[in-house]
């Protein structure tokens, strides 16, 4: 699977420099304007999407930018993502026992995803938030809370469309912790909440004061 799938995928996105049309306009112009002023503050452009959309994935691209100084490594983090999506499906499936061919039915169905080929090279978010996702429902079957809490808070950080696809999942949490905490439940609610707004309070916070309102 690594030499058939990753390996190109790898030497694709280390070796052709990224050139997407939301990679070119919005995803890598936000972090080289971030390089130049010194901040992350929001600055002057006629794409308010560089501005008012979530930052986590470009957040990483920045410092990978900044290490190496040049731009070979920035497609690595929707790679390293994909690699990530792959490794937390399989442990779903050995969650559930569902034995070393399931798992690796589970690897290869999630490696070949067509989308998933053409992102895992690219400076997107979507595998960043597709990781989060997943990473979110192992946690929840884990019963870890603390992890789901995190995965939560940089989930909505990335991308906000994660919470349409972690919200029908929520509300069945909550159902089931309504059935089998009780009066915990509120605990974990109020956990998720701090985590929320930790992570994404001061991104938010310049949303309302540029634009009026949060999103």
């Amino acid at each position: 699977l690594f030499l058939v799938v990753l390996l190109p995928l790898f030497l694709i996105a280390i070796y052709y420099p990224p050139n997407n049309y939301d990679s070119m306009t919005y995803h890598l112009p936000r972090v080289e304007h971030w390089i130049q002023n010194k901040n992350v503050d929001f600055y002057k452009t006629n794409n308010s999407r560089q501005l008012f959309l979530a930052p986590m994935a470009e957040y990483i691209i920045l410092h990978w930018r900044l290490l190496a100084g040049e731009d070979y490594f920035v497609n690595l983090v929707q790679y390293v993502s994909m690699i990530l999506s792959i490794i937390v499906a399989a442990l779903i499936v050995k969650h559930y026992k569902g034995g070393e061919l399931a798992e690796l039915l589970s690897v290869v169905l999630v490696a070949t995803i067509p989308m998933g080929i053409l992102q895992s090279t690219s400076t997107q978010n979507d595998y960043v938030t597709a990781f989060f996702v997943i990473a979110s429902l192992y946690f929840f079957l884990k019963d870890n809370i603390f992890f789901l809490s995190l995965c939560i808070g940089l989930g909505i950080f990335t991308k906000n469309t994660y919470v349409i696809f972690v919200l029908p999942l929520g509300v069945y949490w909550l159902f089931i912790w309504i059935k089998k905490k009780k009066f915990e439940v509120w605990k974990r609610i109020s956990l998720i909440l701090f985590f929320i707004l930790l992570i994404n309070g001061a991104h938010l916070y310049r949303n309302l004061k540029y634009f009026g309102s949060p999103f």
